[in-house]
């Protein structure tokens, strides 16, 4: 087959190892947790998230790297992991290569009470740059950054920290 799927457990070397001579990364529903990115690095690639698949970037890392040209990206939630405590942190999604299109893309920080064994409930997270347009050439449709107004933690949102939301240093972009 010339897709990976990716299932709940998974995190960034059992998935950067599956993706490996493959043409495509299917992302089923569940939270992965990522204590060093995914890097795209095939021309043409294509990734589908489906059931809004988390991306839970820890350590100051970012989540996914698009580092190849007209990559395709669509249906992924990528959230900070990194406590506020912390350090500068990378960009949650970094886009280096061009000519390509995110579409459904989504990042967020804040405090959230659901755990895993690299994120305790309700950590203050933190992102210094959710999405990193560095190509160029590339389309974004339906982004949503966002910093958590609201969350299921009694307000630790507002003690989260989010310095910018994009960048763009590429040429052409076009966001929508």
């Amino acid at each position: 087959s010339d897709v990976f799927v990716a299932r709940a457990g998974d995190d960034a070397a059992s998935i950067s190892a599956g993706i490996l001579g493959k043409r495509a990364l299917l992302l089923t529903p569940a939270i992965y947790t990522l204590t060093e990115p995914i890097t795209l690095r095939s021309e043409g690639f294509v990734v589908l998230g489906i059931g809004f698949p988390t991306l839970v970037a820890t350590a100051g890392c970012s989540a996914l790297i698009v580092a190849a040209d007209f990559v395709r990206v669509s249906g992924v939630l990528v959230e900070s992991g990194t406590s506020v405590a912390s350090t500068a942190t990378e960009p949650l999604l970094r886009w280096v290569g061009s000519g390509g299109v995110g579409h459904d893309l989504f990042t967020r920080v804040g405090a959230f009470s659901y755990e895993t064994p690299a994120k305790p409930s309700c950590l203050r997270t933190r992102a210094d740059l959710h999405l990193s347009i560095e190509g160029d050439d590339i389309s974004l449709d339906n982004t949503w950054l966002w910093h958590a107004d609201h969350d299921d933690c009694d307000g630790a949102s507002d003690t989260s920290y989010s310095k910018h939301g994009l960048r763009v240093s590429g040429a052409r972009t076009i966001a929508m």
